[in-house]
């Protein structure tokens, strides 16, 4: 579990306390739950169309909380920074862990940062542009 330093968000920490509004969760394993019940209000959830699925048949959450994301495609992220109140976007994009079902990597356009889950570095993923490092993401 992780608070990213440059961004309001959470990676796989759910504790309300920390009062953000967008946590992402790399995948449905019991380590990576920390704080999140039934009934969780604490702000949304971003995660792979899998995890979603297998976190709403373990938790009573309303679905509205939990937003899906594709893979391999950029995406934009709201957080509201809780020091100031003001919106920060970030880009993110959700690359395939290779981990459990539905797990994910989450690469931010523009950091210098790269959160993960445990990756399985088979050939045709090492192969992949998305996991090559010298891959400049459109």
């Amino acid at each position: 579990m992780a608070l990213l330093p440059c961004l309001p968000v959470s990676v796989d920490d759910f504790r309300e306390s920390l009062g953000l509004s967008a946590h992402l969760l790399t995948h449905v394993h019991s380590s990576n739950l920390t704080g999140l019940r039934d009934g969780w209000k604490g702000g949304k959830i971003y995660c792979t169309k899998v995890t979603r699925e297998l976190l709403l048949a373990r938790f009573d959450i309303a679905p509205s909380r939990v937003m899906p994301l594709s893979l391999n495609i950029e995406h934009v992220l709201p957080a509201r920074d809780p020091a100031t109140g003001k919106e920060v976007l970030s880009n993110l994009t959700l690359i395939d862990a290779n981990h459990c079902p539905g797990s994910a990597m989450f690469l931010f356009k523009g950091e210098s940062l790269c959160s993960s889950c445990p990756l399985r570095a088979l050939p045709l993923k090492v192969q992949s542009p998305l996991h090559h490092p010298l891959t400049t993401l459109p």
